[in-house]
């Protein structure tokens, strides 16, 4: 015997020692060859286990086999009866195998030994003899049909059963035959209906009778327990006949048996399907026996002839072939992704921009979310560098993303609904102002910024329902990414997300090595050319790194779905694992940052879009607030306006406001805003803010009319667009108006070139 199985004994003669005779060991019998198993015969007193209806009645003394294995206690025991009368009940197998553990791999612990599984045996035994091997609330332990593997199909259930009232339920399966050994049930119909020419059909007998849990492994014995489950013999083989018809010559036949053992205890039960798998000379003469309904009596005859050979010979003396079925059935499994951030996707209608090292993970993956249906938009091809790190194969060299990557979904999900497009994003989607299409949720992959601003310019003008967008990015060497997320009614893009976050990320030196990595204004210095002179520069990473951080990412924007917010923009920056390690920030491997949306404006003169941060507006009501607890609410007060103006996109971001200068004038008629200090600021500024914070404009007051420009308003920017240091083609002002109670906001800009002609129009 190995050392396993010596331990095995020795264990066992300890445990009988201290039961003080509830345990016995009868026999030790060691194995005959090298690795085989050693048997121990045990006696185990159960006459005084409590008993209830419907479990197990024992003897004064059970008498039982373990068997062990070469390797233990790295390999679990077995253990069988030394008798055939526990067959039938549930847990049983083979008529004598207890099945003690659902789940060995999680359940067995090789350091408990025989102490842990003479444990396990004794609480087997009164679960059974109480009937609660199966209790209220825990899965039923299905019947057991046992398989010949390679011999027969295995059988992937795909639809729900029909619901039926009566005691069975007869009709044909609808099977897609994958390959010769592998057949998928994809729908079900009664007998009656007309089947198209190309399907290929089973025999279905679903019955509403609980079945022994364990299947008959002789026909004949398969047809006396339908027949005492109200089925008759004729029934049967008319389904048999009905199938076999449909079916071409030389295929083998598929018998599907249900019956209702599969659910939770106390619940509503579904079917539990076994399939008889019939080999194609049986499915043959099956088809023969439709002969005996000819009016010709020569062919009715031959029909009646065969059949009576089937049940003569066949029937009684040929035994049942199994199939293996593995259900993915909704009504009877649960998902795997069930409570994990991913199942936030299921049943939605995806598009993923950029099929590339972040978008072709993040596409696949996709497509094991039970996604309704998932749209891939890319104009490029696979070459073979991109193998390093894309999940592309080499037969997909000079191929475009797009259709490669839709094969890979098709070969994971081929039910998924999968559309692409192979298109420059920015001609097609967003300069035809695609983005409020059908989709749910985009995922933008294409680390482009051209494709944010784009996309910035395209949302600004949108009206109607959005979708959700989450857009991705890493850093020159992937140890670092950000994904940006933007709700349906959030007022900004990717744009405003990612300059936002610039903004908070350089104000705190705590974010240092996230400035570095995106922001730090030398992020290029790092790109190299995998193909120098003939390739785009990209960034450095491995196969592992963008698996891991797109996966990341996508987590993130899955666990978002599950609790909406539609106006707070959001962006999460995070470290791959070992970056963080070896740069000793493990316990801050994510920072998230939170944005309430900007308040707008049109501007009427040139229809630029002012977007006022919340920071902004509060820096605003604190400067006028300051004027009235001075006393002077009846005078105008003002300042200077600090953001950015992006002429392109006609957007003006004000993301900080200061007061009045100390040379600035201010009266009830008129506020004269000073210059003092402002150059100085606004260096400081621009350089801290990495360029996005510089002089935009000027605000002030009028404390008792509308917020719209005066004749003195208009000789103030007259001035400022023709003089001084700080003179631009461009001048930006905010008014706050207080009429009555109400206050409002006019924001205007006036551009040197066309200064009267606005000024007049507007007037």
């Amino acid at each position: 015997m190995t050392n396993g199985q010596n331990l095995a004994s020795k264990q066992l003669r300890e445990i009988e020692t201290a039961s003080e005779g509830l345990l016995s060991i009868d026999y030790e019998k060691k194995p005959d060859k090298e690795r085989a198993s050693a048997l121990f015969g045990i006696s185990i007193k159960c006459g005084s286990y409590p008993h209830k209806a419907g479990g197990l009645k024992f003897r004064e003394r059970e008498s039982f086999e373990i068997i062990v294995g070469s390797n233990f206690p790295f390999q679990k025991p077995d253990v069988k009866t030394t008798h055939k009368r526990f067959a039938g009940f549930p847990h049983v197998q083979w008529k004598r195998c207890l099945c003690l553990y659902i789940a060995p791999d999680i359940e067995w612990t090789p350091s408990d030994g025989m102490y842990g599984f003479i444990d396990r045996l004794k609480l087997w035994l009164e679960r059974a003899a109480l009937n609660e091997l199966d209790p209220e609330g825990a899965p039923l332990h299905p019947p057991v049909a046992y398989t010949r593997i390679g011999e027969t199909s295995t059988i992937v259930v795909k639809k729900d059963t029909p619901k039926f009232n009566n005691e069975h339920w007869c009709g044909l399966a609808h099977l897609n035959k994958v390959n010769p050994k592998r057949f998928d049930l994809i729908g079900w119909q009664s007998s009656d209906k007309i089947i198209a020419d190309s399907e290929y059909v089973g025999a279905v007998i679903l019955t509403n009778k609980v079945m022994p849990y364990e299947f008959p492994e002789k026909i004949s014995d398969l047809f006396l327990l339908l027949n005492e489950n109200g089925i008759t013999t004729d029934e049967i083989l008319l389904q048999l006949q009905i199938a076999a018809f449909n079916n071409s010559k030389g295929e083998p036949l598929l018998f599907i048996i249900g019956t209702p053992m599969r659910g939770i205890v106390g619940e509503e039960l579904n079917q539990h399907l076994t399939v008889w798998y019939i080999y194609p000379d049986a499915a043959d003469a099956f088809r023969l026996t439709i002969e005996k309904y000819s009016k010709d009596e020569r062919e009715k005859e031959l029909g009646e002839k065969v059949e009576q050979i089937l049940l003569d010979e066949w029937v009684d003396k040929c035994g049942v072939s199994w199939c293996r079925v593995l259900e993915a059935r909704p009504e009877v499994i649960n998902r795997r992704d069930l409570k994990s951030p991913m199942s936030a996707f299921q049943d939605l209608n995806l598009e993923v921009w950029g099929c590339g090292a972040l978008g072709a993970n993040v596409a696949l993956s996709l497509a094991r979310a039970d996604v309704k249906s998932l749209k891939l938009i890319d104009n490029g091809i696979v070459t073979p560098g991109l193998l390093v790190r894309q999940p592309f194969f080499d037969s997909d060299i000079g191929r475009g993303k797009v259709n490669a990557l839709k094969d890979q979904i098709n070969a994971i999900n081929p039910e998924l609904k999968v559309e692409m497009e192979y298109s420059n994003i920015i001609h097609s989607i967003l300069e035809e102002n695609r983005i409020n299409s059908t989709a749910d949720v985009i995922i933008d992959c294409t680390a482009s910024n051209s494709v944010r601003y784009k996309m910035e310019q395209s949302r600004k003008n949108m009206t109607g329902p959005l979708p959700i967008i989450f857009s991705m990015m890493l850093d020159s060497e992937a140890k670092n990414a950000v994904l940006a997320e933007i709700p349906a009614d959030f007022n900004g893009g990717a744009t405003d997300i990612y300059r936002k976050s610039k903004l908070a990320i350089k104000k705190d030196f705590r974010y240092k090595s996230l400035e570095e990595a995106f922001y730090s204004g030398k992020t290029d210095e790092n790109l190299f050319q995998p193909e120098p002179g003939c390739s785009s520069p990209t960034f450095i990473a491995s196969s592992a790194d963008v698996k891991v951080i797109s996966n990341s990412l996508l987590n993130i924007a899955a666990n978002n779905l599950k609790r909406p917010d539609t106006k707070t923009g959001k962006s999460y920056f995070i470290k791959q694992p070992y970056f963080a390690l070896n740069n000793d920030e493990s316990l801050n491997t994510i920072t998230k940052f939170t944005f309430e949306e900007d308040f707008i404006q049109i501007d009427p003169f040139n229809e630029y879009q002012v977007r006022y941060s919340q920071g902004a507006l509060r820096d605003l009501r604190g400067y006028m607030n300051k004027n009235e607890r001075e006393g002077r609410e009846e005078s105008e007060t003002g300042g200077i306006m600090w953001g950015e103006i992006d002429d392109t996109l006609k957007i003006i971001w004000v993301s900080k406001i200061t007061g009045p200068p100390a040379d600035s004038k201010a009266s009830p008629d008129q506020f004269i805003c000073g210059t003092e200090g402002i150059v100085e600021l606004n260096e400081k500024l621009k350089k801290s803010s990495g360029g996005s914070l510089s002089y935009i404009g000027i605000w002030h007051t009028h404390p008792k009319s509308k917020a719209t420009p005066s004749q003195k308003d208009y000789e103030a920017v007259h001035n400022l667009l023709n003089e001084g240091e700080l003179s631009t083609k461009k001048v930006f002002i905010s008014i706050i108006g207080s009429l009555d109670v109400e206050t409002s906001i006019g924001s205007y800009v006036f551009e040197k070139d066309n200064f009267y002609e606005m000024v007049i129009n507007y007037e």
